[in-house]
């Protein structure tokens, strides 16, 4: 057994593992003028025992709202919040067994790194020997050794970042909260930080939450998902799950590098028993679709969204014309921007005044702009949405 380290029922690494069920939880905020500003709308979010969950959404989305309620820093407008079956309501913030990791997360300057990483122990009156066992297995844990005489001016932001971490370990919290920890390091520390903190986290069994705006990082890091988007969640999944089948529009968007393709069209009726999809831009058609996937169960001309990942879009010369419409998905169109990103190709096609779609891959490099191509995309792969809602609609 290694020092400090407790393997028994109340989890891994001495952190005992809380289960946290957020019922409904709204959080009403006052403007400066006294209005009423929705941070959360009845939020539903379970927090799985010893997983990572990652909580992504644009700014503004609430996500460190969500994260403050579970710290006890403030308090729901209305819904529950439970920990390991127990309510929440009125319990502080220093009862509840959780730490916070900020994104500019304030070291003490005149202390070094050993003294910042002991100074909520001593506060605390922890006795100085487990103070020593402590510092020692978080030094272990993050690779802390050779930095502890270190003053926090002569770290770079990936070590001061590690050393923040380090501060909240040490509490041997039952629940670790991250509120951007990553969003100012450069992208090497990013990376590096990334797989790092992944894999403490599985081999410590921590229930850790955090929380970011970069879809990559929560793709790369999370157990489990939870999209947020105006205060109300979109759609909780595993990665792969809510990656590959998208609830809704702004799902499929949001997620990806890029983001989904999604093009706004009509059911045009029917073609050799399958229903065909034309896409329109401005009034006017830009190209015909027809797929297997959906059915025949929406009426002709009714507004639809197509969605599909740039990974699965195939280009070809326009004049190799299309395949089989059995098979995939085609349109016609000019390629406009070339991005080589060393690994792969973005090739940016515009298939109508204002309609893109966008190509990603490693053998896209010989496009140049102003080619005219074939995009095919195939027929499994391709999403639908309801145009008006965005929701998904097959299945």
């Amino acid at each position: 057994m290694e020092a400090g380290l407790d393997r028994g029922s109340g989890g891994c690494g001495g952190f005992a593992v809380p289960r946290v069920q957020l019922q409904r939880v709204t959080k009403i905020h006052r403007g400066s003028r006294g209005e009423e500003v929705l941070a959360l709308r009845e939020a539903t979010v379970a927090l799985d025992d010893g997983r990572c969950t990652v909580v992504v959404g644009p700014s503004g989305s609430g996500k460190t709202t969500l994260l403050r309620l579970i710290a006890g820093l403030e308090d729901p407008t209305s819904g529950t919040l439970e920990m390991e079956g127990r309510s929440m309501a009125g319990v502080p913030s220093k009862d509840r067994g959780v730490a916070m990791v900020f994104q500019d997360h304030p070291l003490f300057h005149h202390l070094d790194v050993a003294g910042n990483l002991a100074l909520g122990l001593k506060l605390r009156r922890v006795p100085p020997a487990e103070q020593a066992v402590r510092l020692g297995e978080v030094a272990d844990w993050l690779g802390l050794g050779r930095l502890v005489d270190r003053m926090p001016a002569t770290l770079s932001g990936g070590e001061r970042q590690r050393v923040a971490l380090g501060m909240a370990l040490v509490q041997r919290p039952r629940l670790l909260l991250l509120d951007e920890p990553l969003a100012h390091l450069d992208a090497r520390w990013r990376v590096q930080l990334r797989r790092e903190f992944r894999s403490l986290q599985r081999r410590l069994g921590l229930t850790w939450v955090q929380v970011t705006h970069d879809q990559s990082e929560a793709l790369a890091m999370a157990d489990r998902l939870v999209v947020l988007d105006a205060g109300v969640v979109q759609q909780a999944g595993s990665p792969t799950e809510v990656y590959e089948r998208p609830a809704n529009r702004f799902v499929a968007e949001f997620l990806g590098a890029p983001g989904m393709n999604v093009l706004e069209g009509r059911l045009a009726g029917m073609a050799e028993n399958r229903p065909r999809f034309q896409c329109t831009d401005g009034g006017g058609a830009v190209g015909e679709f027809r797929w297997t996937s959906l059915g025949a169960a929406r009426s002709t001309n009714a507004p639809i969204l197509m969605g599909f990942r740039p990974e699965w879009v195939r280009l070809e010369p326009e004049a190799a014309g299309d395949l089989p419409q059995a098979e995939a998905v085609t349109a016609h169109g000019e390629v406009a921007v070339v991005e080589p990103l060393g690994h792969e190709t973005w090739v940016h096609v515009q298939v109508g005044t204002n309609r893109w779609v966008v190509a990603r891959g490693a053998g896209l490099g010989r496009w140049r702009p102003g080619d005219r191509v074939t995009v095919v995309i195939p027929a499994d792969a391709v999403h639908w949405f309801d145009a008006t809602t965005g929701a998904r609609l097959d299945g």
